[in-house]
């Protein structure tokens, strides 16, 4: 899967035979797959989520790359899915950082207590989580 990728650096190409329709077909699937993760938003669900969206990525590149040539109307049913499962995926990502936010706010106030103006104090941690979008 080579041709061109914006920000990867890498080249990605249609595969053989892969039409519009199919390599959207393919991205709404793995945006399911997605979904499912992040109804359990776990530090693994988050890794794997991140390396589903990389390859719904790829997806969506090839779906752009044909579209030009593709009749656009004649995939309507197909981009509409897609524009739901990104809708989908974007309010669990929501989701998933409101419960982390809100467990970090609890572990600030059972391990280093209260602020001054009654916040809970502020708890280093090893690790963070980025997000691009």
């Amino acid at each position: 899967m080579e041709g061109p990728s914006e920000g990867t650096g890498r080249r990605q190409e249609r595969r053989d035979g892969e039409t519009p329709s199919v390599a959207c077909t393919t991205a709404h699937a793995t945006l399911e797959q997605v979904c499912v993760l992040l109804v359990a938003p776990t530090p693994e669900h988050l890794d794997q989520s991140a390396e589903l969206l990389a390859q719904t990525v790829e997806q969506l590149t090839i779906c752009r790359a044909a579209a030009p040539s593709a009749r656009p109307w004649r995939h309507r049913e197909d981009l509409r899915q897609l524009r739901a499962g990104v809708v989908r995926v974007r309010r669990l990502l929501e989701a998933a950082a409101r419960f982390h936010a809100g467990w970090a706010r609890c572990a600030g106030a059972l391990c280093a207590g209260y602020t001054r103006s009654g916040q809970p104090g502020a708890v280093e941690h090893g690790s963070r989580l980025w997000a691009r979008g």
